[in-house]
C-alpha cells in the first residue's frame, strides 16, 4: 500500500466522525458473553471491517480476509505498511536545516 499514511488518516477521520474510532483502536472492548450489548458490538465490528476491507486493494484484502476484529485488522495493516524510513527522515531534516 503506497499511500498508507494518507489512507490511515482518512480512516481515522471518518471513523471519528461516526463515533466508531474506539472500535478501531481497541478502546471499546468486546462485552462479556451473554451481555445484551454483544450483538451490537459484533454488528459494528462487522460493519467497520467491511468498510475498511472495501477501501484496500484486492491483493491486500485477500491477505486479511479472516480478521476477527477491527483492531486486529488495523494493527496488521499498520505493521505491514507503516514503514518509517529513518535515514530518509534524517536526510530531509538536514536539507531543511540547510535551506536558505
Amino acid at each position: 500500500m503506497k499511500n498508507y499514511e494518507e489512507w490511515a488518516f482518512a480512516i481515522r477521520i471518518s471513523s471519528r466522525a461516526l463515533k466508531k474510532w474506539g472500535f478501531v483502536e481497541g478502546a471499546i472492548a468486546k462485552p462479556n458473553d451473554g451481555s445484551s450489548e454483544l450483538e451490537d458490538w459484533g454488528t459494528i465490528q462487522s460493519m467497520l471491517i467491511s468498510w475498511i476491507m472495501n477501501t484496500i486493494e484486492p491483493s491486500i484484502r485477500s491477505t486479511v480476509t479472516y480478521t476477527k476484529t477491527t483492531e486486529e485488522l488495523w494493527v496488521d495493516l499498520k505493521e505491514r505498511f507503516s514503514i518509517i524510513n529513518g535515514l530518509r527522515i534524517q536526510q530531509l531534516k538536514v536539507k531543511f536545516v540547510n535551506c536558505k
